[in-house]
């Protein structure tokens, strides 16, 4: 959703094609705290459109799914890193990082590229955490959130 402008909508369609009795899950990123302009316009500048945590919990108690739980977590680039290595393997990891290796020298295009995805602000990752939202679809889909 990060990169769908009228995330309403997007959630209104994914709630719409779930059966009845049905779930919808996201996990959303979202800004722990007020980003700079300048972090904003970075942001603005490689395509996500990131919420606040407040304005995700609008959207979701917006919705009329049952059941809506909305469980917040901090981003801890390390630790995800490693649950990444570890849920991709290292026999998956060495082969990436080879490729990774012959690009970085052998085509200057995919360096000037690699180099601009490196070149992140610091405060980024201090300012980002992740939610997960899960909620169940009515039955009867004429039913709302209160029924």
């Amino acid at each position: 959703m990060a990169f769908v402008e009228d995330k309403e909508t997007a959630i209104g369609e994914l709630i719409r094609v779930t059966r009845p009795g049905g779930y919808v899950g996201l996990n959303e990123t979202y800004w722990t705290e007020k980003p700079s302009s300048e972090l904003l316009v970075y942001s603005a500048s490689i395509g996500p459109q990131i919420l606040t945590e407040a304005e995700w919990r609008t959207l979701w108690e917006a919705t009329s799914l049952q059941e809506r739980t909305i469980d917040i977590r901090s981003l801890e680039a390390v630790q995800e890193t490693r649950d990444r290595i570890k849920w991709v393997g290292w026999r998956s990891i060495f082969p990436a990082w080879g490729r990774l290796i012959v690009l970085l020298l052998t085509r200057p295009g995919a360096r000037a590229s690699i180099a601009g995805q490196l070149d992140v602000p610091p405060e980024l990752f201090r300012l980002l955490g992740y939610a997960l939202f899960a909620g169940r679809k009515p039955q009867n889909p004429a039913t709302g959130p209160g029924d």
